[in-house]
């Protein structure tokens, strides 16, 4: 009733007809350490990755570097942010999505995107290479429910 006072088409019966997907996790390889992250269609265990990998390549990865580190972490925010866009459901038949998760856990890629990053400056907003912006895009939605047993469920869209 909420979901349809709210315009919702969500019903009961599609909920009851709802199975969750089983996915490896995604494994990714960075300063030393192995990740594992949710695997697309969330973008979060790329990204994270993705960060990693672009900080892992300097002497001081971390913000432990001071005023320098928490450039160089917002810069590989912005470049993993921008990456992002190009996933998405892999069941959706993108064209591009393998290739962008590749490159955004590639060592050489993200090598390239230092070499781009400027420890004194940002770069123009455009050359941080998002395809889309979704400046509108009413924000993302979580709901965790969890029932008297403690069987816990969780979703995001």
């Amino acid at each position: 009733k909420d979901i349809r006072d709210a315009g919702g088409i969500v019903t009961a019966a599609d909920l009851a007809q709802y199975r969750p997907r089983i996915m490896a996790p995604l494994r990714a390889e960075a300063m030393g350490f192995t990740l594992l992250g949710m695997p697309p269609p969330s973008s979060g265990g790329a990204a994270v990755a993705q960060v990693l990998e672009f900080l892992g390549g300097y002497d001081r990865p971390l913000t432990s570097a001071g005023t320098l580190g928490t450039h160089r972490l917002a810069e590989a925010l912005k470049h993993a942010f921008a990456m992002r866009m190009n996933l998405g459901d892999p069941e959706a038949g993108l064209p591009d999505l393998a290739a962008a998760l590749a490159d955004m856990l590639s060592p050489a890629f993200n090598a390239k995107l230092r070499g781009m990053t400027l420890d004194n400056s940002t770069r123009p907003i455009g050359e941080y290479g998002a395809q889309w912006n979704q400046l509108d895009d009413s924000g993302t939605t979580h709901l965790s429910v969890v029932d008297i047993d403690r069987n816990a469920v969780a979703l995001t869209s």
